[in-house]
């Protein structure tokens, strides 16, 4: 093999006991991971092989190989491509032969595509696979959630400013949740710990994408009870603690507690968090 390059650039690479190129790649991982960049797609002699294709490129044997060009992307583009791609596939999947669909399904769940997403929106993944299991024509649910992450890669900026107003009734309902319990609205009650779930998890999808696009979480400082500050990053892991805690109790029926920490403890937090969002929206906050 001639030799190895990185975005068209030369790297210095020195192949020593590997025979294939997914050995190659897996001595990469390393780097990849510290160097902020992802693994895209490859050129082998001149042959592409993109993200549904790669475990195929890593079986490849060295000794046929001239030259191989590593592709990479930042987190953002290549999420962003990969959504894009399946989402093109997903319209095609229903009009396609039942063979082709069952190939289809299960060459994305063992892709390397598919791996990428595993570990960066799990929930989604595992939606993409129920629904391509369970129904020959995926449904409009699917494509609207593929759309909406899309749309928080794309322009994370109108989505957070669009958020606020939402983030602002959902605490507003947080501080209610003990009076709902008590008056009896059930339903109400059940409905706002949904509701204050799937926010939760869009800021933190949110935050990670400005994070991406080189927000400075270490600037960012929040107030605490009892003075002083926190950084951002801590802010939030104390914020995932007490959400797992009011799910926690509100499962196991103490409805007491329940609304407690939702009243003092999430509801303000949450209105913290959507205001760093809306500071990052407006272009506050970007590494010098």
């Amino acid at each position: 093999m001639d030799g190895i390059t990185i975005n068209g650039q030369k790297a210095d690479i020195v192949v020593e006991s590997e025979t294939n190129l997914g050995q190659v790649m897996a001595a990469l991982d390393q780097w990849l991971d510290g160097s902020g960049q992802y693994l895209s797609g490859l050129a082998v002699d001149g042959t592409n092989y993109g993200s549904l294709s790669l475990d195929r490129a890593f079986t490849l044997e060295l000794s046929g190989i001239t030259t191989v060009d590593i592709i990479t992307k930042s987190w953002a583009q290549l999420m962003f491509d990969l959504l894009s791609e399946l989402r093109y596939n997903l319209e095609l999947f229903g009009g396609a032969p039942r063979e082709e669909q069952r190939a289809f399904r299960e060459n994305w769940e063992s892709s390397a595509a598919s791996s990428f997403l595993k570990k960066n929106d799990k929930a989604l993944q595992k939606s993409i696979i129920d629904a391509l299991e369970e129904t020959e024509t995926p449904g409009a649910k699917i494509l609207d959630l593929i759309d909406e992450r899309l749309r928080e890669i794309q322009n994370p900026h109108e989505e957070a400013s669009a958020l606020y107003p939402l983030i602002g009734e959902s605490a507003k309902r947080l501080e209610d949740l003990n009076l709902d319990v008590q008056t009896g609205k059930d339903s109400r009650a059940a409905e706002t710990i949904v509701i204050f779930s799937t926010l939760s998890e869009k800021i933190y999808r949110l935050l990670y994408i400005f994070k991406q696009y080189g927000r400075d979480f270490d600037s960012v400082t929040l107030p605490v009870d009892g003075g002083g500050t926190v950084t951002l990053n801590a802010y939030v892991d104390e914020f995932s603690a007490v959400l797992y805690e009011l799910i926690d109790v509100y499962t196991n029926k103490d409805i007491i507690l329940a609304g407690d920490l939702a009243e003092y403890e999430l509801a303000p937090r949450m209105l913290a968090l959507g205001s760093v969002l809306v500071s990052f929206a407006a272009g506050k906050g970007r590494k010098s």
